[in-house]
């Protein structure tokens, strides 16, 4: 098992190989994709084209940050202490890209952007535990580790039982 600070070093010294190989497109799909909706429904009352506006930086935000972010988690999915890592991946990190997306909508003059700030973090720390859940238990990844699509589709509604009731528990399913 690697240290934190291990995988730190290998990510800085091939960044490459984590962030554009390992580019985890399978949270950026489902991230763009939940967000891309949310942000519909939030902000269709603001009239078309603003939403339209807005929905589409977001997408385009999410795909590009939340692919990175889950090559990142990816990698520090199993690393040592447990806890460092998970507030590494599932929280500071997220905290960044939480704080790029405010200032991003701020500058676009988002529509409604208290409530969709709000929206967007909830769904952030949500998604956060969940993608380091599902990532321990060998969904949610790319590379060779990873399963097709269509198996990780049949594993989700087990893995958001095992998130909801067995509440993350830090150590790996068994």
């Amino acid at each position: 098992m690697q240290t934190v600070d291990q995988v730190i070093d290998q990510i800085r010294l091939a960044p490459f190989r984590f962030l554009i190989e390992g580019f985890n497109w399978k949270t950026a799909l489902w991230s763009a994709l939940l967000r891309s909706l949310v942000f519909s429904a939030i902000l269709i009352q603001s009239g078309w084209q603003s939403a339209a506006a807005a929905v589409s930086a977001e997408a385009l935000f999410r795909i590009a940050s939340s692919g990175l972010f889950g090559s990142l988690m990816q990698a520090f999915r199993h690393a040592a202490p447990q806890w460092r890592a998970f507030l590494l991946s599932a929280v500071v990190l997220p905290g960044f890209v939480q704080a790029a997306e405010f200032f991003l909508h701020l500058r676009l003059g988002t529509p409604k952007l208290f409530t969709t700030t709000i929206v967007s973090l909830t769904m952030t720390i949500l998604a956060g535990l969940f993608q380091w859940h599902a990532m321990r238990r060998g969904a949610l990844l790319v590379g060779a580790q990873s399963m097709s699509l269509a198996d990780e589709m049949r594993a989700i509604p087990g893995l958001m039982s095992s998130f909801l009731f067995g509440w993350m528990r830090l150590e790996p399913h068994s």
